[in-house]
């Protein structure tokens, strides 16, 4: 999209006189969508009728000097931005006094899509899910990105929510709302993620797929059902057996009355690692831990919980 307007005789040596009748040259600015409209270098304008361009030098300038006189139309583009055409007439003052605004297209920056998988004990054996993920910038500025539309390769259209962080977006999808697969259903598949501006252009496509779904999970041991431990447990587990690269993560829920806090998380350890001792004190409460199973993409794979007691402030 693009706006055009006289701005007054601009000053420009040519070395060619335009009475000579050879001759009428096209001369302009490419400056930016929105205000304060600063310019654009490097826009590569084009008369391809006539087989002539030039490069917008740093003032966002531009000059087609050997433009025959008759009107024809001229083209703005270059990656980044959605490209324009304009009709010029062959009026002298018009040719010579050449505006052109153009839209930045968003670009997106980082996209990822993970997959997570919990073992639960109710009501079902396993709850799943995807998370689709982006970070989109704006040479216009971030407020110019209206939507992060994603197609999954399951011919479903998801549009993905502004976050609290500028230019991320993300979305969270159920595997029920997948299809009968769950989550299966798009790995190994083409998802493709686009941004759109106000200005209804979109960024490229970007590509993603998802890698699989982590479900040879860990088995706990110790402890389990309600035991009342000290305030600095040691965890003990049966790793999972995956036949790909994965690490382990211990997470420690407590859990007030059904209001759930996050207590501890691990570091990443070795996927041969069983037992871990909490490096900080837990206070006096009912609690319940997990241990993640995680991918070199970042899908995750969760073992049933176990519930414990902490009853010795030790």
């Amino acid at each position: 999209m693009f706006v055009v307007y006289g701005c007054g005789d601009a000053p420009h040596d040519n070395p060619l006189d335009p009475d000579a009748g050879l001759f009428n040259p096209i001369l302009g600015h490419i400056r930016g969508f929105y205000e304060p409209h600063r310019p654009l270098e490097g826009i590569i304008v084009k008369a391809p009728q006539f087989g002539i361009s030039d490069t917008t030098n740093s003032s966002g300038a531009f000059e087609l000097l050997y433009a025959p006189p008759e009107s024809c139309f001229i083209t703005a583009a270059n990656s980044g931005f959605q490209a324009c055409s304009l009709w010029v007439s062959d009026n002298t003052e018009f040719r010579r006094n050449v505006t052109i605004y153009l839209n930045a297209l968003p670009r997106i920056t980082t996209a990822t899509l993970t997959s997570t998988y919990e073992a639960t004990w109710y009501p079902s054996p396993f709850r799943e899910w995807i998370q689709v993920s982006a970070t989109v910038v704006d040479a216009d500025g971030i407020a110019d990105i209206d939507s992060v539309v994603c197609d999954l390769p399951n011919d479903m259209q998801i549009r993905l929510i502004e976050g609290d962080q500028l230019g991320r977006w993300s979305i969270t999808v159920s595997g029920e709302d997948l299809g009968t697969l769950g989550v299966e259903t798009i790995v190994g598949f083409d998802t493709v993620l686009r941004a759109w501006d106000f200005q209804g252009s979109s960024s490229t496509g970007t590509t993603i797929r998802l890698a699989r779904v982590v479900r040879d999970v860990a088995s706990l041991v110790d402890p389990v059902g309600l035991e009342e431990v000290g305030s600095k447990p040691i965890f003990q587990w049966i790793p999972g057996s995956p036949l790909f690269y994965a690490s382990q993560q211990i997470v420690v829920i407590r859990d007030d009355n059904g209001v759930e806090t996050e207590a501890w998380t691990s570091q990443f350890l070795s996927i041969a690692e069983d037992s871990l001792q909490i490096n900080t004190t837990l206070s006096i409460g009912s609690y319940y831990w997990a241990v993640y199973t995680v991918d070199g993409f970042g899908n995750r794979g969760r073992s049933r919980e176990a519930a414990f007691l902490v009853d010795i402030d030790d």
